[in-house]
C-alpha cells in the first residue's frame, strides 16, 4: 500500500459537487463529474462501454486524507503566536465573541 500523501487535498479541492436530474426517471440527485475526478483520481473512475462512472466508495480515502491535511494545517496555524496590535481595549461584546470563538476552536481540535 502507498499513502495518498499531500495530493489528496488538492485532488478533492479540484472536484466539484453538482446537482442534476436523471434523464431516465426525472429524479433529482447529487454527484461529481467523472471527467473531473478522472483527471486527479483515475482509480476512482470506471470506464463503462459508453460512459464513465464514479465509484464513490473509492473517494472516501481521498476525503479522509484531505481532512487530515486540513487538521494539520489548522493545528499549525493555531500553534503560531500572533502579534496583535490593539489601539483600544476590546468591548465586553467583543470579549464574549472572542471567548466563544476560542471555545469553538478548542472543540474542533
Amino acid at each position: 500500500m502507498v499513502p495518498l500523501g499531500k495530493s489528496a487535498l488538492a485532488a478533492v479541492a479540484s472536484m466539484g459537487g453538482y446537482t442534476f436530474t436523471w434523464k431516465a426517471n426525472g429524479v433529482p440527485s447529487v454527484g461529481v463529474i467523472a471527467q473531473e475526478v478522472q483527471n486527479v483520481a483515475p482509480l476512482v473512475v470506471e470506464d463503462q462501454a459508453a460512459f464513465l462512472s464514479v465509484d464513490y466508495s473509492k473517494l472516501v480515502p481521498y476525503l479522509i486524507e484531505a481532512v487530515k491535511e486540513l487538521h494539520t494545517r489548522l493545528e499549525g496555524a493555531l500553534a503560531k503566536p500572533r502579534k496583535i496590535r490593539r489601539t483600544r481595549a476590546p468591548s465586553r461584546a467583543q470579549a464574549r465573541v472572542h471567548a466563544h470563538v476560542a471555545y469553538l476552536v478548542r472543540c474542533m481540535v
